[in-house]
């Protein structure tokens, strides 16, 4: 069993997840999300990744009810020609 430092240091780095995730992606980022059954559809974030009842990295996304695991969640970037010119 962990002690009290050691779960309070996995929530830490889960924390840290998250926010390194959210610094990089903002909302409506392009995502990639994979399934129970290993099937993937393309989808984008709906909210900003947080840890959920203290020991799980999640995510919102569109089209889903309810919040997906971070770890399953990959960023789709925009094909050359859908990228917006400057």
């Amino acid at each position: 069993m962990a002690t009290t430092k050691e779960a309070r240091r996995s929530f830490e780095e889960l924390t840290q997840q998250c926010f390194e995730w959210n610094r990089i992606h903002p909302i409506g980022t392009p995502v990639t999300v994979r399934n129970d059954d290993d099937s993937l559809f393309d989808t984008e974030t709906a909210g900003f990744a947080f840890v959920r009842h203290g020991r799980v990295p999640v995510i919102y996304v569109k089209g889903v009810f309810g919040c997906y695991l971070l770890d399953r969640v990959r960023t789709r970037f925009p094909k050359p020609q859908e990228a917006p010119c400057r």
